[in-house]
């Protein structure tokens, strides 16, 4: 019965546990960019047990909807209190707007990369069931490459920007 409650707590854990969860889904925006600038690890898309979306992506969803949410994402890269995750975070999330965003923001964004690309430390990654450390230089090529998205999940009727539009 004791392994039965450990295992149970394991899969909670690392499927993102329901309320806290939620809580996460329906949060301010002070409280989404706490969530992301503390990411303790980089997970996109359906992780643990149940596949369900990190906490950290569904925040990253509340950013990426709102009206400043470039320059909120700038300044998490900014930010000396984010951890290496969260600043991944908010790479994707730049990612995900750059579609049909002036030539201006592409160029900024190239820039972001470009700091990245050359990242020797790593980062804790988790896909699926699996929690492993992976370069943040590789991360960041899969993020600006388009490998790695934000979740349609977490987007307002699932939907996703067009990889390939043109900065205006």
């Amino acid at each position: 019965m004791k392994n039965l409650l450990v295992l149970t707590g394991v899969l909670l854990s690392l499927s993102g546990g329901g309320a806290l969860a939620q809580s996460v889904e329906k949060s301010s925006a002070p409280a989404a960019y706490a969530v992301v600038r503390d990411a303790p690890r980089f997970a996109v898309g359906g992780v643990g047990f149940a596949a369900t979306l990190s906490e950290e992506e569904k925040a990253l969803g509340t950013l990426v909807e709102r009206k400043d949410a470039a320059a909120t994402l700038e300044g998490l890269l900014k930010d000396r209190r984010a951890t290496v995750s969260g600043r991944l975070y908010a790479l994707l999330g730049l990612k995900h707007l750059a579609a049909g965003e002036p030539k201006a923001f592409a160029e900024r964004l190239r820039a972001h990369f470009a700091a990245y690309r050359s990242r020797g430390e790593e980062v804790e990654v988790m896909s699926g069931c699996v929690v492993f450390r992976e370069p943040v230089s590789a991360v960041a090529k899969k993020i600006e490459s388009g490998d790695l998205r934000l979740s349609a999940r977490v987007l307002p009727g699932g939907q996703q920007k067009k990889a390939g539009a043109e900065p205006r």
